[in-house]
C-alpha cells in the first residue's frame, strides 16, 4: 500500500488492528467459504454514530478491517474476481481521483488485479456508472421489480364505493345518507387534511369531485410488486401487468399488438446469470444502453454490460417538450394561488434522474429563465436562445440550482453550459421586474 494512504488511515484510525470488527487483537472478516467461492458482506464503510453521513465521504480513508477484508481476498484466498451484488456499494465512492485512476487511489489499491463484477440494476445507469470508471467495474444489468397498478384497497377502495352508489342515487334522501358516510369517511382517513378541503364550507358535489379524481389518481399510480430474482423473467398475469404498465407511458403503442408481442418476448427472456457466468470466464459481455425499462424499452432483455447516453444530447428534444410545459404548468399554478409569479425556484439536478429522463430537468431550468436549447446537427446541446419577453408573456424566473457531485463528473460540459446560460440572463439589458434573475444579480 502507499506510504500515503497507510499514513492517512493511521491518523483517522490509528494503529493496526484499530477497533472496528476486533476480536482478541485480530480483525474479523465475517463470511462462508464454499469450495473456491468465498460469501461475505461488504465491510460497512461508514461508522460511529452516523455511518450513513461518512458513507459517501470524499476524504475519510477506509478502516483497517475494511482494507484487510480486500486484502485478504487478494493476497489469501486469492480471489480472481470479485462480484459485488447490489446496487450500489461503496468501494466505487472512496476517496481518490473522479476519473483516471492511479495506484494511489483507493480502488485501485482494494481490488488489486481481481476482475470486478457488478450486477446492477439497470434502471441507475448513472451510478452504475461511477462503478465502471472507479471500480473497474463489468456491469450485468438485472431487471426492475415488476411495476403494476397500485389500484385501490380496504377504506379506499370502500370510499370510491360509497362515492358510485352517490353517482347512481335515485333519490335525495338516499344521496344525503351517502353524503353523511362519505364525509365521516373522508374524515377518518384524513383526505380533507391531505386535499386541503373545507368541508364545512365547499359545496359537497365540489368535494365529491375533488377525492374522486384524487382517489383515481392513487388507482392509476403504479409501485413495485415484489422484488426480482436475479436471471429468473417474468411470466404469467406479472408479465401481462408488467406490459400494461409499460404501454401506458406510450399512448401511440397502447392497442399496438404487435409492440405488446414483442415486449412479451422480451421481458420472457433474460441473460443475467448467462452472462454472469460468462463474465467469470473471461468471456465478452455484450454493451447495452441502462435506463428505465418503463420508459425506454430497448435496455430490454437485461444482462448486458449497461452504458448511460452521451451527457452533451441533454436535454434532448423530448425533454424540452415535456418539461417546458411542466416549467409553464407550475408557474401558472403559483400564480392561481399566490397572484405573483416566484421570483425564484430550486431545482436539484441528479445523474441517475438526468440520464433516466434524457436532461427533463435542466429543460425546466432553461424554460423558468426564459431560454430555448440549442443544438447542433448531430442533436447535441450547444447553447441557448433567448425567449422574448413578448413571447414569454411572464417575468423571467431566477433558478437555484444544487447538483449532486456525480452530476458535476458526469454532466461537467452541461455545467458549463448552465453556467453560461445564467450570466446571459444576468446580463440582459431587461427591467429587473420583467427578469428577477438579473434583479437579485444587481442587489447582490
Amino acid at each position: 500500500m502507499p506510504e500515503t494512504l497507510r499514513n492517512k488511515v493511521i491518523k483517522e484510525w490509528g494503529p493496526a488492528p484499530g477497533n472496528v470488527m476486533v476480536y482478541n487483537n485480530s480483525i474479523v472478516i465475517p463470511g462462508v467459504i464454499l469450495g473456491n467461492l468465498f460469501l461475505g458482506p461488504q465491510p460497512m464503510r461508514g461508522w460511529g454514530e452516523d455511518p450513513d453521513k461518512i458513507a459517501h465521504s470524499p476524504v475519510l480513508p477506509p478502516h483497517h478491517q475494511y482494507i484487510a477484508f480486500y486484502m485478504w481476498l487478494q493476497n489469501q484466498f486469492d480471489a480472481n474476481a470479485v462480484i459485488h451484488l447490489g446496487t450500489h456499494g461503496t468501494l466505487e465512492w472512496l476517496p481518490g481521483r473522479s476519473v483516471g485512476l492511479g495506484s494511489d487511489d483507493w480502488p485501485d489499491v482494494l481490488l488489486g488485479n481481481m476482475s470486478h463484477i457488478y450486477p446492477y440494476i439497470v434502471e441507475n445507469p448513472g451510478e452504475g456508472t461511477q462503478a465502471k470508471k472507479r471500480g473497474y467495474a463489468v456491469i450485468i444489468s438485472h431487471m426492475i421489480p415488476p411495476m403494476v397498478l397500485s389500484e385501490l384497497y380496504g377504506d379506499l377502495a370502500k370510499l370510491s364505493d360509497q362515492i358510485n352508489f352517490y353517482h347512481d342515487a335515485a333519490t335525495d334522501k338516499r344521496k344525503l345518507e351517502l353524503q353523511k358516510i362519505i364525509t365521516t369517511m373522508i374524515r377518518k382517513l384524513h383526505l380533507d387534511e391531505d386535499l386541503k378541503l373545507n368541508m364545512e364550507l365547499t359545496p359537497f358535489d365540489e368535494i365529491v369531485d375533488r377525492v374522486e379524481h384524487y382517489l383515481m389518481d392513487l388507482f392509476e399510480t403504479m409501485m413495485p410488486y415484489g422484488l426480482h430474482i436475479f436471471g429468473r423473467t417474468l411470466e404469467g398475469d406479472l408479465l401481462e401487468q408488467m406490459i400494461d404498465s409499460i404501454v401506458s407511458f406510450d399512448p401511440a403503442n397502447r392497442n399496438n399488438q404487435e409492440f405488446r408481442d414483442s415486449l412479451r418476448q422480451r421481458l420472457s427472456r433474460n441473460y443475467e446469470m448467462e452472462n454472469l457466468l460468462r463474465a467469470l470466464d473471461g468471456e465478452y459481455i455484450p454493451a447495452a444502453r441502462g435506463g428505465s425499462p418503463i420508459h425506454i424499452t430497448d435496455v430490454i432483455p437485461t444482462g448486458m454490460n449497461f452504458y448511460s447516453f452521451d451527457p452533451r444530447a441533454a436535454p434532448d428534444r423530448a425533454a424540452w417538450g415535456i418539461d417546458s410545459r411542466m416549467a409553464d404548468d407550475l408557474l401558472q399554478e403559483f400564480y392561481k394561488a399566490k397572484g405573483h409569479y416566484p421570483k425564484s425556484v430550486g431545482v436539484v439536478l441528479w445523474a441517475t434522474e438526468t440520464m433516466r429522463t434524457h436532461g427533463q430537468s435542466i429543460a425546466m431550468i432553461l424554460r423558468l429563465m426564459g431560454l430555448e436549447p440549442r443544438y447542433c446537427s448531430a442533436g447535441r446541446f450547444i447553447g441557448v436562445n433567448v425567449t422574448p419577453l413578448s413571447k414569454l408573456n411572464r417575468p423571467r424566473v431566477d433558478v437555484v440550482v444544487s447538483i449532486s457531485g456525480l452530476f458535476r463528473d458526469t454532466f461537467s460540459y452541461t455545467v458549463e453550459l448552465l453556467d453560461d446560460a445564467f450570466k446571459l440572463v444576468a446580463n440582459l439589458n431587461e427591467s429587473t421586474s420583467d427578469n428577477y434573475m438579473r434583479k437579485h444579480y444587481l442587489e447582490n
